[in-house]
C-alpha cells in the first residue's frame, strides 16, 4: 500500500499540471518535516520507524513534485530495501526484548546480538544518507533536483523546499543514532568511538583475507574458527539471514559499481538522473547528516542519565506535541469519528460506555422513525394485497375450476353407459338422435 501510492502518482505523472505538482511538493514537504520531527520523539522502536517512513514518502513525494521523478522511484527502490531491514531489526530486537518495544529500557545488545546489530546499522545508514550505502544515491538525488527546481524560480522562498529536506536529512540522522544508541550500546559506552574501532577492525579483516587469497601457503591449515561464506550463511538463524539480504541490498554497490555517482548505475540506465551542477548538495546533505548524529549523541546522553520509566511521554510541550503526532489523531476523532459514531470511555470493568451521541445515532433514530416506518407500511400493505389475492383465488377461481371439472366428470361418468357394446342402445341412441334432428329441422324450417 505504501509503495502503490507514490508508485501512482508516478505513473499518472505526465498529466499532473504545475499546479497539482507545486501542491504535491508543498503536502510533501511539510510531511517529510512532521514525520521526522515525530519520530525524534518516539521511544517505541516500531512507532519511530512508522514516523520516519511517513517522512521518507514526504521526501518521494517532494521528488515528484519538483519534477525528479526517476530520483523518487529509485528512492521508492533503495527505501523499500533498507527499511523492511530495518522493521526486521526492529522485530528481531523486539523477540530478543521478550516483546519490550521502549527503547530506554533496552541496551547493551550489541553483544548479544551482533548480527542484528550490523544489520541495523548498514541499514540505518542508508536511511541516513550516509556514502557508499544506497539512501546517500536515492535521496541526495531528490535533495539535488530540489535545488535545480528551486532555481528555475526567480522568487527566494522557493528555497524551502530543499532547506527543510536538508533539514530533515539531519533529522533523520538524530532519530536513527538514538535509536542505535538505546538499543545495542551499553550506556557508558562511546558509540563514535566503537564505530570506528569497528570499522578499523573490519578493514583489518577485509585486508587479511584479501591477503590469504593473494599469498597461498599449502602447509597452512584452516583453523577450526574460520569458515567460507558458505559456513557463515548455514550459522544464521531465522532471523538474521533476511536481515543480511536486506543489509546487502542497502549497500550502494548493489546498484552502482561506483557508490558515490547513482548516474553509473544500472537503475539510470533505465531511468536516466539528470546530472546538475548542485552535486556539492550530496556532501552537504552527509555535512548535515553527520552534524545530526553528533547532536544525537549529546542530547542521548545527557537523556539516559535521568530516564524515568515512569513517564511514557515527553513533558515539553512541543516534544509532547511531536510525540502525539501533532494531534492529529484527536483532531481525526474529534472532527469524524467521534462526530459520527459518538464519545466513548473506558470504564472500570473495561468495557466501553457511550457518554455522548454522534451523527450516526440521530441517523439511526431518523431511520428508526421515518424510513423503517414507511419500509414496514409498504410491507405491510403488500401483505394485505397478497392475503386478498389468497382468499381470491381460494374462493373463486379455484372454485370455478373445480365446478369445471366436477361437470365434465358427471358428463362423462352418464355418457360412458352408452358405450356398453349393446345393439338395442346403440338403435335406441340412433332412434332418438333422429327424433332430435327432426325435430331440429321442423322448429328452424
Amino acid at each position: 500500500m505504501v509503495a502503490a501510492g507514490i508508485f501512482l502518482m508516478a505513473r499518472v505523472y505526465p498529466i499532473l499540471t504545475t499546479d497539482a505538482l507545486m501542491v504535491m511538493t508543498v503536502v510533501g514537504t511539510i510531511t517529510m518535516f512532521l514525520g521526522a520531527f515525530s519520530a525524534i520523539m518516539q521511544s517505541d522502536i516500531k512507532k519511530m520507524l512508522a514516523y520516519s517512513t511517513i517522512s521518507q514518502l514526504g521526501v518521494m513525494v517532494v521528488g515528484l513534485g519538483v519534477g525528479a521523478m526517476n530520483a523518487a522511484i529509485f528512492h521508492l527502490l533503495t527505501h523499500a530495501f533498507f527499511k523492511a531491514g530495518l522493521f526486521l531489526s526492529a522485530g528481531a530486537v523486539i523477540h530478543h526484548a521478550h516483546h519490550e518495544q521502549d527503547m530506554r529500557k533496552m541496551g547493551g545488545f550489541r553483544k548479544e546480538i551482533p548480527i542484528v546489530y550490523y544489520s541495523h546499522l548498514i541499514c540505518a545508514c542508508a536511511l541516513v544518507g550516509i556514502p557508499l550505502f544506497s539512501g546517500f544515491m536515492s535521496k541526495d538525488a531528490i535533495l539535488i533536483g530540489a535545488f535545480e527546481w528551486a532555481s528555475k524560480h526567480q522568487e527566494q522562498y522557493y528555497y524551502a523546499v530543499p532547506v527543510i529536506a536538508l533539514l530533515t536529512t539531519g533529522m533523520t540522522a538524530f532519530y536513527m543514532t538514538r535509536q542505535i544508541y538505546l538499543v545495542y550500546f551499553e550506556r557508558d559506552d562511546n558509540p563514535l568511538r566503537m564505530i570506528a574501532d569497528n570499522a578499523v577492525s573490519a578493514y583489518k579483516s577485509v585486508a587479511k583475507q584479501i591477503g590469504s587469497i593473494v599469498k597461498v601457503e599449502d602447509d597452512v591449515q584452516p583453523s577450526d574458527d574460520e569458515g567460507g561464506l558458505f559456513e557463515f550463511l548455514k550459522k544464521l538463524g531465522n532471523f538474521e539471514l533476511p536481515l543480511v539480504v536486506m543489509a546487502i541490498a542497502s549497500t550502494g554497490f548493489v546498484f552502482s559499481t561506483n557508490p558515490l555517482v547513482a548516474e553509473h548505475g544500472w537503475f539510470a540506465e533505465i531511468f536516466p538522473l539528470a546530472e546538475s551542477k548542485y552535486y556539492w548538495v550530496a556532501y552537504v546533505a552527509f555535512l548535515v547528516a553527520f552534524l545530526g548524529i553528533l547532536l544525537s549523541y549529546i542530547f542521548v546522553e545527557e537523556e539516559v542519565q535521568k530516564v524515568d520509566f515512569e513517564i511514557t511521554e515527553p513533558q515539553n510541550a512541543l516534544a509532547k506535541f511531536g510525540f502525539h503526532n501533532f494531534y492529529l489523531d484527536k483532531l481525526y476523532y474529534s472532527l469524524f469519528i467521534h462526530t459520527l459514531t459518538g464519545k466513548y470511555q473506558t470504564a472500570e470493568d473495561g468495557s466501553q460506555v457511550k457518554v455522548s451521541k454522534g451523527l450516526m445515532d440521530y441517523v439511526k433514530r431518523l431511520d428508526t422513525l421515518i424510513f423503517d416506518r414507511i419500509v414496514n407500511g409498504i410491507a405491510d400493505f403488500i401483505l394485505i394485497l397478497a392475503d386478498i389475492n389468497y382468499w381470491i383465488e381460494r374462493n373463486i377461481i379455484d372454485s370455478f375450476v373445480d365446478f369445471f371439472a366436477w361437470l365434465i366428470a358427471k358428463i362423462g361418468f352418464y355418457t360412458r353407459y352408452i358405450q356398453n357394446g349393446k345393439a338395442q342402445s346403440y338403435l335406441i341412441g340412433i332412434f332418438i338422435g333422429v327424433i332430435l334432428l327432426i325435430v331440429t329441422l321442423i322448429s328452424f324450417g
